[in-house]
């Protein structure tokens, strides 16, 4: 994550990226910074945070940065998908381990 921060009291992730749009793997990648957060600190996560920061030559009207902030229910759904995409990628090591063992003879 690049940033978190508290106010008021509260304490809120933030994000930063620079790309065209905000997109899907960006709302994953934010859950699962939120998760390692809450589970290695004390903190509790209030909010979180995309903050689109538009490269090169804007057209009229664009922002050069721009702050989205994600519904706790889109974080939510994230989290689960990451949680299923970490359990593909432990299963697929231990695939790979078993048939490169079994190759071997």
């Amino acid at each position: 994550a690049d940033g978190i921060v508290k106010i008021d009291g509260k304490v809120y992730l933030l994000d930063f990226k620079t790309s065209a749009a905000v997109r899907e793997n960006h709302i994953i990648q934010l859950a699962a910074y939120k998760k390692l957060i809450e589970e290695m600190t004390d903190y509790k996560i209030e909010g979180c945070l995309v903050v689109r920061i538009a490269r090169g030559e804007l057209k009229e009207g664009v922002e050069r940065v721009t702050p989205y902030w994600i519904p706790d229910e889109c974080i939510d759904d994230a989290t689960g998908v990451w949680n299923m995409l970490l359990k593909l990628h432990k299963a697929g090591k231990r695939f790979r381990k078993y048939i490169k063992n079994i190759n071997k003879h």
